[in-house]
């Protein structure tokens, strides 16, 4: 099943590795290799029947999480409106204090945000993580700052779920990074670019050096307890001042043990569209072209992968948003959300139960949904209405 751009990469769930969008997922049923029939009928009585008796049928969880994917796809292929798959992507802020001001995030730093009841959290998730193949916590906010990050991976592995994390890395001690290269199946870390003057002007409050020593901290645990690392990649924000940057980023993260670079544009939100005028990068200019071509060769002679918006693909022609059938996005204070960038529009609150899914809210918001559709609140638009081309589900 074909997801994203052609010269995009995105992260495969169930090989827990990057591939290229335009590959075909090749899903084996079970552990048998049976394959999957795409018999829709037949997924969908498998998927209905753990859900009502777990085991009784002698279906895995594992099987059932690949059954419920590859549904998911067929009912946003015919846009239905009630759905028997449960999204395979969620996100779910316990928290959202981060201990950085990044000048395209937050306009100053947040010490305390609304933060969860752990009661409710741990219920929600109960509820969540059964069918999700991958689960992002602390969602605008620093995972390894949040409270209770061993229970967060306990509850990953209770559900075979990958755990994937969005971190800054400025905060790491020793049990943190046995946690995380124990259970973390992939990470991505921001940064922007290996200036390091530039660096702390972007993102107050943390350094390059902190970050770098970090790593090795990383590296260093998962050798001595002897665990292979999860996938690190770097996520980056392409600005004005730092686009010429980005091919030096990619030598600097192949020297550091990072596998892929991320590399999207710049989500404005409302505080900062004064700062994101002048630093938006226009991807159609001549420069974007220049520093794209070195990137990618840079990229493939230092075997790093690499996800940036090709010039020679045309804006505007992009892939329907799935997120509505695909992903779920749950905020510290309970709203239930299309995604992340789309917080304005609050489709319910904390799910507690199964039904959660065919809400009459998110039903309405099936019923709408077109290939050209996007939320009017969503946040990776473009100043002129066309969608981010880098604004995608997969890295």
């Amino acid at each position: 099943m074909t997801c994203n751009g052609n010269h995009a990469l995105r992260y495969d769930y169930l090989l827990h590795a990057t591939v290229q969008a335009s590959e075909n997922w090749g899903l084996p049923f079970s552990d048998d290799d049976q394959e999957v029939s795409g018999n829709y009928d037949q997924l969908a009585e498998l998927c209905r029947d753990f859900r009502l008796s777990r085991q009784r049928s002698g279906v895995s969880l594992t099987a059932y999480k690949r059954a419920n994917y590859v549904l998911a796809h067929m009912e946003a292929a015919r846009l239905e409106e009630q759905c028997i798959s449960r999204p395979f992507a969620v996100q779910l802020s316990r928290d959202e204090r981060c201990n950085l001001s990044c000048v395209y995030c937050r306009p100053r730093r947040y010490d305390s945000l609304v933060s969860m009841n752990r009661e409710q959290w741990v219920a929600a998730l109960s509820v969540l993580l059964p069918a999700a193949l991958e689960f992002l916590p602390f969602c605008w906010g620093e995972p390894l700052l949040a409270p209770e990050f061993d229970l967060t991976c306990c509850l990953a592995e209770k559900y075979q779920t990958s755990l994937s994390l969005i971190t800054n890395l400025q905060h790491l001690t020793p049990d943190l990074a046995d946690l995380f290269v124990r259970h973390v199946t992939r990470a991505l870390v921001s940064a922007d670019t290996a200036d390091r003057v530039l660096f702390e002007k972007l993102r107050c409050g943390g350094d390059l050096y902190t970050l770098e020593r970090h790593m090795t901290m990383l590296h260093e645990t998962a050798e001595r307890i002897g665990v292979t690392p999860p996938w690190l990649g770097i996520s980056a924000v392409m600005l004005r001042s730092n686009l010429t940057l980005l091919p030096e980023l990619i030598t600097w993260a192949s020297r550091r043990g990072f596998r892929g670079v991320y590399a999207g544009r710049l989500v404005i939100p409302e505080h900062i569209r004064e700062f994101g005028r002048d630093e938006r990068v226009d991807l159609q200019s001549a420069e974007y072209a220049a520093v794209y071509t070195e990137c990618a060769a840079r990229a493939r002679a230092l075997a790093v992968e690499l996800s940036m918006y090709n010039p020679v693909d045309p804006i505007g022609v992009e892939r329907m948003c799935l997120c509505p059938w695909h992903h779920v996005y749950v905020s510290a204070s309970g709203d239930v959300c299309s995604c992340n960038f789309s917080r304005l529009t609050v489709l319910g609150k904390l799910p507690l139960h199964d039904s959660y899914w065919n809400s009459n809210a998110i039903r309405r918001r099936r019923s709408i949904w077109t290939v050209d559709h996007r939320c009017q609140s969503c946040q990776s638009t473009d100043y002129d209405g066309r969608p981010g081309v880098l604004q995608e589900r997969g890295y």
